[in-house]
């Protein structure tokens, strides 16, 4: 059961979409109408489909399963969903802006492995601990949720995670203009009348310009899809983070060599 809405960006025709699994009812997260901000957004729609640029819907053969569809629940009964990457046996990094909201981390998380079609290799779910920090967000976005930079997050599983592969990090990613770079995720969003739910997607874009610590790129995303991996050549060079208004370019957070003392 899905609550459709709609909203008219940049002359194109955008649906947010929540989707209805049992009595829960999950809201794609999106926060980039009030950007850096840990709000997930129902009734709006950002549109970050880039022209020239296709998100291609991952078959069987296609599925990558160090990418991870990531569900978490808060202490109110909401959920919203979001994208996750294997980088360790036993974490997955993501998104801050997926695992932080109104001053809170959610009372839990599920994590859907191999997630294609509605059925998943496994399912695990982590119930926050604040001993364990098994649920994990950068200090500075906590101090700070505007601060897009700091937009990282990241979960310690129970499960070992060896079986589906891991994603190494470039944690000194200079940029060039000569690269092209692949956005994988989980979007619950449609866009032009097509549906974008219950599938991994992926696109490929250009570069298009970097700050310090943000890269953008010409690979179209979706609402749900942040948190997910930005690679190029093979690695992980960014984190997702924000489906711009625009029709140039989608953003990540290259501050990713804050994952590295952390993995298990």
């Amino acid at each position: 059961m899905k609550s459709i809405k709609k909203s008219l960006i940049a002359g194109i025709t955008a649906l947010a979409l929540t989707t209805t699994i049992g009595a829960a009812t999950i809201t794609a997260l999106e926060p980039a109408l009030f950007p850096g901000s840990n709000i997930g957004l129902t009734g709006f729609s950002v549109q970050g489909i880039i022209s020239g640029s296709t998100l291609t819907k991952a078959t069987a053969t296609t599925l990558d399963k160090k990418v991870v569809r990531i569900v978490a629940t808060y202490s109110n009964g909401n959920s919203y969903q979001s994208t996750g990457f294997i980088i360790g046996d036993h974490t997955i990094a993501t998104c801050a802006h997926g695992l932080y909201k109104s001053d809170s981390y959610p009372t839990s998380v599920t994590l859907y492995y191999g997630y294609n079609n509605g059925t998943q290799l496994a399912k695990e779910t982590v119930t926050y601990s604040s001993t364990k920090k098994n649920i994990l967000v950068h200090s500075s976005y906590i101090s700070n949720t505007s601060s897009q930079s700091y937009d990282l997050g990241l979960i310690t599983t129970t499960n070992d995670l060896s079986t589906y592969g891991k994603y190494d990090l470039n944690t000194s990613y200079g940029g060039s203009s000569t690269h092209t770079f692949t956005v994988k995720g989980y979007p619950l969003e449609e866009a032009d009348g097509v549906t974008y739910e219950n599938y991994q997607y992926y696109s490929t874009g250009a570069y298009y310009s970097k700050t310090s610590s943000l890269l953008n790129y010409s690979a179209s995303t979706l609402g749900g899809m942040s948190g997910g991996p930005v690679i190029q050549n093979n690695k992980v060079v960014a984190v997702h983070i924000q489906d711009r208004s625009t029709t140039s370019y989608n953003t990540g957070t290259m501050n990713i060599s804050w994952f590295s003392d952390k993995i298990t």
